[in-house]
C-alpha cells in the first residue's frame, strides 16, 4: 500500500507508548528506550503497561521476557533502528556459511551451495521485514554455527571442536532460551556411545547446562516476580495443527509464495538427516530429533499471538527450526540423484 512505511522508515520511528500493537513494536521501542539509557527491564515493563492491546498488564511470566542479550548487543549500533538490519546481514552471513559448512560435511559439496542459497533466501526475508527485531533469525544464525562445529567434532572425534560447538550452541540459547533444545539433544545423544566414552563426550553439555542455569537465574532474579500471574498459567500451551503448519509455511512468501513447497522442503531436511543414520547412527539420530522434535512440540506448545490483520497463527518460531531443514535438505537431495554417499 502506498500510505504504508517501508520497514526502514518503521525502524527509524520510535514507537509512542500505548501504540505498540505487536512484538515488533515493543522490540523497537525497547531498542530506542535503552538507547535513551532506560534500563532493560524497566524498558520492557514500560512498554507492557502502556499497551491497551494487552490490557496494560505485566508480561506472562518469565519466559514473557526476552533475554536482554540482543538488546544490549544493539547499544552498539547508532540510535536508528535503520541500523538493526546492517549488523543482522553480519548474522545472517554466519547462517550462510554454516549452512553451506552442514551440507559440504553430510552431502555432495556442491549440493550444499543449494542449501546455503535457500538459507540466504530464508533471511534475506528477515532483514527486510519487520522479523529482523525479532531474536529468534540471530539465535539461528549461531544455533546453525553450533551445529556445523558439532557435526565436525563427531566426525573427527574432536574434543576442541566439541567444545567450541557447545560454546556457539550456548550463546544462541543466551540469545533466545529456546535454542537450549539442540544442546538438550546433543547431551541426549551421548547414550548412544559406548558406556567408556559417554561421560568425556556428556563434560561439555553439562558445563553449558550449568552456565546458562546461572544466566537465566540472573535473568529471573532481575525480574523480580514483575509478571501477570494470571496469564501466566496455561499461556504457552496454545499449540496444536494450526500452530504447526503456521510454523512451517512461515517462509511460504520467500519462495514465490507457494503454499507447500517450505513444508516439502522441510521434509526434504528430515530426510537428509535420516539419510545420515545409515553411516553415522549418532551423528544421523541427532540431526532427526532437531528437526523433528520442535516441529511435534509446536502441537502442543505455543503462544496466544494472532495476525493482527489476518487473524492467523502467529507462525515465527518456524524461524527456530526451518532454517536447519532447509541446510539439510540437500544432503537427501545428493541420496536421491546418487550424486554421493553421506
Amino acid at each position: 500500500m502506498p500510505d504504508e512505511p517501508t520497514v526502514n522508515q518503521w525502524l527509524s520511528t520510535k514507537p509512542a507508548l500505548g501504540a505498540t500493537p505487536g512484538d515488533r513494536d515493543y522490540f523497537l521501542r525497547v531498542f530506542y528506550d535503552m538507547q535513551d539509557g532506560v534500563p532493560y527491564y524497566q524498558a520492557y515493563i514500560n512498554v507492557y503497561r502502556a499497551d491497551p492491546l494487552g490490557e496494560f498488564r505485566l508480561p506472562n511470566g518469565v519466559p514473557g521476557y526476552r533475554l536482554p542479550t540482543l538488546f544490549y548487543l544493539w547499544l552498539l549500533l547508532p540510535a536508528d533502528g535503520a541500523a538493526i538490519p546492517w549488523l543482522f546481514l553480519v548474522f545472517a552471513t554466519l547462517a550462510v556459511a554454516s549452512a553451506f559448512a552442514i551440507g559440504a560435511q553430510l552431502g555432495p559439496p556442491r549440493l550444499a551451495v543449494l542449501g546455503a542459497l535457500m538459507v540466504a533466501t530464508a533471511y534475506l526475508s528477515i532483514a527486510t521485514s519487520s522479523f529482523v527485531v525479532f531474536v529468534d533469525g540471530w539465535a539461528m544464525a549461531l544455533t546453525l554455527a553450533g551445529l556445523a562445529l558439532f557435526i565436525a567434532s563427531v566426525r573427527k572425534a574432536s574434543a576442541k571442536l566439541l567444545w567450541a560447538a557447545m560454546l556457539v550452541m550456548l550463546l544462541a540459547a543466551v540469545f533466545r532460551e529456546i535454542m537450549i533444545y539442540p544442546m538438550l539433544l546433543a547431551a541426549a545423544s551421548v547414550l548412544l556411545l559406548p558406556s567408556g566414552e559417554r561421560l568425556k563426550a556428556l563434560v561439555p553439555w553439562l558445563a553449558g547446562f550449568g552456565i546458562f542455569g546461572a544466566i537465566y537465574a540472573a535473568h529471573a532474579l532481575a525480574i523480580d516476580g514483575r509478571v501477570d500471574r494470571a496469564g501466566t498459567v496455561g499461556f504457552w500451551l496454545h499449540g496444536g495443527f494450526d500452530h504447526l503448519v503456521a510454523t512451517l509455511r512461515f517462509f511460504e512468501q520467500l519462495f514465490a509464495g507457494a503454499p507447500w513447497f517450505v513444508p516439502l522442503l522441510v521434509a526434504a531436511g528430515l530426510a537428509g538427516a535420516a539419510v545420515v543414520v545409515r553411516s553415522q547412527r549418532r551423528l544421523g539420530l541427532f540431526l532427526v530429533a532437531v528437526i523433528a522434535v520442535p516441529h511435534m512440540a509446536f502441537l502442543l506448545f505455543g503462544g496466544t499471538g494472532r495476525d493482527l490483520i489476518t487473524g492467523s497463527v502467529a507462525g515465527y518460531w518456524g524461524m527456530l527450526v526451518v532454517p536447519i531443514a532447509l541446510a539439510l535438505a540437500p544432503v537427501a537431495i545428493g541420496r536421491v540423484l546418487r550424486l554421493e554417499d553421506a
